[in-house]
């Protein structure tokens, strides 16, 4: 059985999947840990500390906020840059037993379902994981239920992980 679902993009929606990758990626204690880092390097800058140890901890600090916040940047812009290449927001998505495809105004692409690695599902859209870095968004609206439990079946199914 073939099923096929219209795609609508836009800025939110990148947004916010891309916001949603970054949290399920980064976490919430990473943040937190540099956080802490860095009022730990105030408390002993402010008492007088000036040892090359505080140098050291702030410029891990320092970076830890760059990669994460270069993490979340880098995928957003490249989402809207896609966006853009797309000309209308809207892609295709047709799914079968052997594979999927998604065809937008910048190309097309065929996968079988074994290269799905997760399915990560949040409640308006779901992220497409192929490697630890790159995804695809596929927003909800416009895919039916009975389409959507054949996306979990398949992906379940040839290995991937489906994450909700």
């Amino acid at each position: 059985m073939i099923h096929r679902a219209t795609l609508a993009y836009d800025k939110t929606l990148l947004r916010q999947a891309t916001f949603a990758f970054w949290r399920h990626t980064v976490g919430l204690a990473f943040p937190l840990v540099l956080t802490a880092l860095t009022a730990y390097v105030a408390y002993l800058w402010a008492m007088g500390n000036r040892t090359w140890e505080i140098g050291v901890l702030a410029t891990v600090a320092a970076l830890g906020f760059c990669f994460s916040g270069a993490l979340y940047f880098v995928h957003y812009r490249n989402a809207l840059e896609k966006l853009r290449d797309m000309g209308a927001p809207e892609a295709q998505f047709i799914a079968d037993s052997e594979s999927f495809t998604v065809s937008s105004g910048i190309g097309s692409s065929s996968l079988k379902w074994s290269s799905v690695l997760e399915l990560w599902c949040f409640e308006d859209f779901w992220l497409v994981l192929f490697s630890k870095a790159q995804f695809m968004t596929i927003p909800l609206k416009s895919v039916s239920q009975e389409m959507q439990a054949f996306v979990l079946e398949r992906v379940a199914s040839s290995g991937g992980k489906v994450v909700r």
